[in-house]
Formats: C-alpha cells, structure tokens, sequence
C-alpha cells in the first residue's frame, strides 16, 4: 500500500529496483546509487607522503581496503588471499571492535597484513592516495553482499583514481565497466590473489585503469546526485 501510494521511489542499486518491481512502479521508480564529497579527493599527497603520514613507508605494492569488516563483505578472503603474496603489502582500515577483533586471528602470522580498525572517515583519502590497488571483495551471499550494495568505497577508489580489483558481482558490474577494475571469482582467495598479482604487476594496466576511473568520477558527487533526483521529481508532477 505504501509503494502504491508513493508518488515515487529511488531505489540505491538495479537488485534493488528488480525486487521493488513487484510493485509495478513504471516511471515512479528510480536508481541511484552512492555519491560522495568530490571535495574530500583535492589535492591529495603523494604516495610516498601518505604512506609516510600513515607510517606505511616502502616501496613494496600496498592493497588498501578501507571499509566495514562484516562478512560479508569478503575481506576474510582477502586475508586468505594475502597468505600467497608475501611480497605484497595489505592494509586493512575500518570496522568495530568486534569485527576487528575476529578478523585478527585469521591474519596471524602474516607480516605483510596490517589490520588498522576503525580510522575517522577524513582518512580514507589517506589511505588511497597510499595505495598501489584498492580491492572491494564482496562475498556471493546474502543478497546485499551481491545485488542490494553501492559501495562508497568504489566511488571513493573512482575520486582517488586508484586501480580497483572487485568481485565479479550484478552489484558491482552495474557500477564499474571491465576497463576501470579487474572483476575475480568471489569467495575464491587464489582468484583474488591472481587478479592483484597481475594488477601490481602491470603498471601500464593500472595508469590505464586510474585514467578511465577518474573519467567516471564525474557525477558521482552528491550534488550531482540531488540534481538528478530533484529533475525527476519534477517530472512526476
């Protein structure tokens, strides 16, 4: 009753808007996924003076995910993953203290994975402009993980130009096309391991991917979201 009755509704991502289509919304429904602050990704260091801001200093390739730590968003993959790439650098930046702390055990032992926890958002910045490659490796189950999500976190990676490495997931396609990241098998530590070998591996890949991601990076800024939604709300009347 309530969607019948709405005047319109924005879903945040396509699985979202499939399920909502039970409701037979026409031209009421409407997509659109994450922003973000655009101001945040000006005048962003160095990689040598962020990872020297973050105490991340060498030049070792450095994978930096910046996000929550809940399962499903895969980065107990990513730990796994680390075990084989010994000469790669992980940083992982977020989460509460609970999450944190059951992640901690699965990267014992593991000189190159630094688990940072929760770190105030201004910092996210930091931590790309440190980075080599960024990595969103969702998990297939449950549903947010792979068709309900619009990470910040891709559009964040967009801003900062900073090569991405993702899970081949409906969530994740219809946001990233396959030139501006590597799409990998998800809940598979040996393909995600494979995808930031070739990534750390291929510089001129990786210039090529920043250069596209930063093309993309245009109207993913909060006001250009609003704008969007405000001319169809006027089209509703």
């Amino acid at each position: 009753e309530t969607a019948a009755a709405a005047a319109g509704v924005i879903a945040i991502s396509g699985g979202v808007a499939e399920d909502l289509a039970a409701f037979r919304l026409g031209a009421r429904l409407r997509v659109e996924h994450d922003a973000l602050d655009p101001g945040r990704f000006v005048d962003l260091p160095t990689r040598d003076e962020a990872r020297r801001r973050l105490g991340l200093e060498g030049s070792e390739p450095l994978v930096v995910y910046t996000g929550g730590l809940m399962e499903w968003k895969g980065v107990g993959v990513l730990v796994d993953a680390a075990r084989s790439l010994p000469r790669v650098r992980f940083a992982i930046a977020g989460g509460h203290a609970g999450d944190v702390e059951r992640l901690r055990p699965r990267a014992a032992g593991l000189a190159n994975v630094r688990i940072d926890g929760f770190r105030p958002p201004a910092e996210v910045p930091l931590y790309l402009a440190a980075g080599d490659v960024a990595v969103v490796p969702n998990r297939s189950t449950p549903a947010i993980a792979a068709r309900y999500t619009s990470p910040l976190k891709v559009f964040e990676a967009m801003a900062a130009g900073i090569p991405l490495l993702v899970s081949d997931l409906p969530a994740l396609r219809e946001i990233l096309s396959e030139g501006q990241a590597v799409f990998v098998a998800p809940d598979d530590p040996a393909a995600l391991a494979a995808g930031l070998a070739r990534l750390v591996a291929d510089g001129e890949l990786c210039a090529r991917m920043s250069e596209r991601l930063r093309a993309g990076a245009s109207g993913i800024s909060w006001d250009a979201r609003a704008k969007r939604i405000l001319d169809w709300m006027g089209g509703l009347v």
